[in-house]
């Protein structure tokens, strides 16, 4: 009996409870920043298949490399992104013919009038000892394959993928290395920074006829990824910040005396307040079906404010029927009403940290 009252007392406490609240709330600033610092790209792979080195034996060896030199239009929120850029391809004299690598396209780029590129320059045409390169000033508008299931806090991939559809792999083949990516200082990007660029070859695979291996059609294939970072904490703390204050002001009514009837006030206000914060998150947030990390932590913000409030609601509604019984029996449920309060202060707050910690599985 005496340890069940030491730890009401201690439940009851109110600098123990504001210390919970405080631990709480670093404990979410670490867990947003760890998976801010920690989340790699999830983005989906553009598979690409390769020809072993026997096969490369008999198909014309071409290098290719791409230089970017800014990106005049560049959203991940909006999948939309153009590329202003040099692509290039290095080849032994006499091995391959101008007219056939002219052919090339963007298999990711807004097809516009039949034509994947918005510019493309006539060829620049350079003779190295006994190799030549030929070079193209290129500009298109491209969409990417994204992953936003942990947007806000996720770093994303730019692929930009170059094919060539009039030539089979087995008569035209890329090869490069990650060293023939090469990226502008000047890309004014504001709010993403590159972290890296790879490059990978091979050919891409069109079966015309699923159980017929001779109906397939293969033409070579380069895939230039770019892996991005995004820079700051503006939008960690426009989008979540205002969410954990509505729910504070909702948590905070808990510590009000039990017998005080503003506290249902205070959390009413609140959480309609918390609901239309939905507009902003959707102003904001990729188009996407399914549920994002911001997506997930509102949903755990706004399910446990109202859970407050259809406590607060109970609270009131016994508090109104203790009118008329005896004066003991109005104190004890009160009594067993401020324990309620405190169990349930606790456990929306371990509810809350236990939510954001499983966003790392989810």
């Amino acid at each position: 009996m005496v340890t069940t009252k030491k730890i009401n007392h201690l439940l009851n406490n109110t600098r123990i409870m504001l210390l919970t609240i405080i631990v709480t709330a670093l404990y979410l600033l670490s867990v947003v920043y760890w998976q801010s610092q920690n989340f790699n790209s999830i983005d989906p792979s553009y598979v690409i298949q390769t020809l072993t080195e026997k096969e490369q034996r008999y198909s014309s060896l071409v290098e290719i490399g791409l230089h970017i030199n800014s990106f005049p239009t560049f959203s991940f929120s909006k999948n939309t992104f153009t590329i202003d850029g040099i692509l290039w391809f290095k080849f032994p004299s006499g091995a391959e013919s101008i007219e056939t690598l002219s052919n090339f396209g963007i298999q990711n780029a807004a097809a516009l009038n039949g034509n994947t590129l918005e510019f493309k320059s006539e060829p620049i045409i350079k003779r190295m000892e006994h190799k030549i390169l030929l070079s193209y000033h290129i500009q298109a508008m491209i969409k990417t394959s994204l992953n936003f299931k942990n947007f806000p806090l996720s770093k994303h991939r730019l692929d930009i993928i170059i094919n060539n559809k009039n030539a089979s792999a087995n008569e035209l083949y890329f090869i490069s290395n990650n060293e023939n990516i090469t990226i502008s200082n000047d890309l004014l990007l504001y709010s993403w920074q590159v972290m890296n660029a790879t490059v990978k070859t091979g050919y891409t695979a069109a079966k015309l006829a699923p159980n017929n291996q001779q109906m397939q059609l293969t033409y070579p294939t380069a895939v230039f990824s770019i892996n991005f970072d995004s820079i700051g904490f503006r939008d960690l703390i426009s989008l979540y910040f205002p969410m954990f204050v509505l729910f504070l002001i909702a948590l905070f009514c808990l510590l009000i005396d039990i017998k005080d009837t503003a506290r249902l006030g205070y959390v009413a206000a609140t959480v309609p307040i918390l609901v239309l914060f939905r507009m902003v998150i959707d102003g904001v947030s990729p188009d996407v079906g399914s549920l994002t990390h911001i997506d997930f932590m509102y949903n755990l913000f706004v399910f446990l404010s109202l859970i407050i409030l259809f406590f607060q609601t109970y609270v009131i509604l016994r508090l109104q029927h203790l009118k008329e019984t005896p004066k003991a029996a109005e104190e004890y449920t009160i009594q067993r009403l401020a324990t309620c309060n405190n169990a349930v202060f606790f456990l929306i707050l371990l509810a809350l940290a236990l939510g954001a910690t499983a966003t790392f599985f989810r």
